[in-house]
């Protein structure tokens, strides 16, 4: 798949209190940094499995569990860059 955020995208995002399979959110990884990802699967007592849209992403398995205490909020508009 083509990822839906382009390098240089403005992203403007939410804060939730409940996380579900298909959002796109901005994380805090520990390894990576600031990053945006989709929810494959998961929940907040066992932690979050994501994913990116581009094949070259940081895979699932590199990712590791993601803790709902590492996710800033659900991606709600992408402004891509022109």
């Amino acid at each position: 798949m083509s990822p839906v955020v382009l390098h240089g995208a403005y992203l403007l995002i939410k804060r939730r209190r409940q996380y579900i399979d298909g959002d796109i959110v901005y994380v805090n990884h520990a390894k990576y940094g600031k990053i945006v990802k989709r929810i494959i699967s998961g929940n907040k007592l066992n932690g979050f499995y994501l994913a990116g849209d581009n094949v070259l992403s940081v895979s699932i398995e590199q990712m590791g569990v993601v803790e709902q205490s590492q996710i800033v909020g659900v991606v709600r508009k992408i402004i891509n860059p022109s």
